[in-house]
């Protein structure tokens, strides 16, 4: 896993710049934390599982709530009731076959009969980063992604040809998406079969 710094001082070379002559490490934070933003929105587009958490647990009668761990929401089919069953019933957050709401912290389900339920929700979207000290988030999977995006920033910035930039950093980004399918996994779902968790 690099640091911010790391991938700066390549960024640096590509455009060759020395130092902080055009950009200022507050601009590389906030461009990096943009393409980090845009990393985990491609992750969530492909349903990796890197990004995917899930809790169990045991609805009552009447109201049940379930805690989980992160604000951006449930991973669509991502409520499994009849966990035993071999073929798992399915729900989303547009059915009406669980009667459930995302609150504060978790969800809130209204009487569902007593059912073993997993949950599968997004993990919370990486810290911002604030320093060039800072890890890039994601075990350096997307370290030659985010240089390539920085690249393409800068060189945008500074008005230079961006047609070159932009094929590398396209290929970077679907490079480390790959890699994070093939070292993770997907979540996948069928409505005729088994669940692939």
């Amino acid at each position: 896993m690099g640091t911010l710094s790391s991938v700066i001082s390549k960024v640096q070379l590509a455009i060759r710049e020395k130092n902080t002559q055009f950009f200022e490490n507050a601009d590389y934070i906030s461009l990096a934390n943009d393409a980090i933003e845009e990393f985990y929105d491609e992750m969530k587009g492909h349903y990796c599982k890197a990004i995917i958490s899930s809790v169990t647990g045991t609805l009552s009668e009447s109201t049940s709530t379930i805690t989980i761990s992160s604000k951006e929401g449930i991973v669509p089919y991502g409520v499994i009731a009849d966990v035993t069953s071999t073929v798992p019933r399915y729900s989303d957050l547009y059915t009406d076959r669980f009667s459930y709401a995302e609150t504060a912290g978790g969800l809130q389900f209204y009487n569902q009969g007593t059912q073993a339920i997993v949950a599968y929700y997004w993990n919370a979207r990486p810290d911002a980063l604030t320093a060039v000290g800072d890890s890039v988030p994601w075990d350096g999977v997307w370290d030659q992604a985010l240089k390539w995006k920085l690249i393409l920033a800068t060189k945008g910035i500074r008005q230079y040809k961006l047609t070159e930039a932009a094929i590398f950093a396209e290929a970077a980004i679907e490079k480390a998406l790959s890699r994070m399918v093939d070292k993770y996994g997907c979540f996948t779902y069928r409505l005729q079969g088994s669940l692939n968790v």
